[in-house]
């Protein structure tokens, strides 16, 4: 398998990442959050799959539907998440 952990690349390649159920981020995010595609399952109010942002706010673990900026999508610092919050 293909070693991605420091390579840090554009937002396409991120969401072929995502796509394949890793977690993204970019440089500019440090430690704080990371992108991942949420699924929905039969359970889930949602029907279609999302981009989600998951970020630590003090201490606690906050999730919620990401709308990037234009910034964000155009970035060429985007890498695997490894870290957890």
């Amino acid at each position: 398998m293909e070693d991605l952990r420091n390579e840090v690349t554009d937002f396409g390649w991120a969401l072929k990442q995502m796509k394949k159920g890793l977690e993204v981020k970019r440089v500019q995010f440090r430690d704080t959050c990371y992108v991942r595609l949420q699924t929905p399952d039969e359970n889930s109010l949602n029907t279609k799959p999302y981009l989600q942002m998951v970020k630590r706010v003090g201490d606690k673990i906050e999730r919620f539907p990401v709308d990037l900026s234009c910034e964000s999508l155009l970035a060429d610092d985007w890498l695997i998440n490894e870290q957890e919050l």
